[in-house]
């Protein structure tokens, strides 16, 4: 079903699902998965200090401005400064960000805040075997 931009129509395709309503901007569907293959990608660099890039962005709680609907997560333009590669100006001059980057982030910022636990883990426990000498 093709509907015009604004349209109360919904696109519902049941046999795969998916589901799209153009005039709210809704897109459901069961699983999404994104091209991730090696093969697809060159020139790999490890992300060094995820957690100071990470100080460079804000998670927020707001309302979409023509539907008012409560949503949570990042503002583009904010992203854009600190991470430009996963910004996206669209052809009507509005951000698009893509959260597959951010998520790497987060798993490279987790195993640096894990490694920093276990060497704080092995201090302690080696001062708790020093005064019991």
């Amino acid at each position: 079903m093709v509907a015009a931009a604004g349209s109360a129509q919904t696109a519902k395709v049941t046999t795969t699902k998916l589901y799209f309503n153009p005039s709210t901007g809704e897109l459901a569907a069961t699983n999404v998965n994104t091209l991730s293959d090696i093969m697809l990608k060159t020139d790999f660099k490890q992300i060094n200090d995820p957690l100071t890039i990470l100080d460079g962005l804000t998670g927020w709680k707001f309302k979409f401005a023509d539907s008012g609907k409560e949503s949570i997560g990042v503002i583009a333009q904010q992203v854009e400064k600190v991470l430009p590669e996963l910004v996206t100006t669209t052809e009507t001059g509005k951000k698009t960000v893509s959260y597959n980057g951010i998520i790497a982030l987060l798993v490279e910022a987790v195993k640096s805040q894990q490694q920093t636990i276990d060497e704080l883990k092995k201090y302690v426990i080696n001062s708790m075997n020093k005064d019991k000498e």
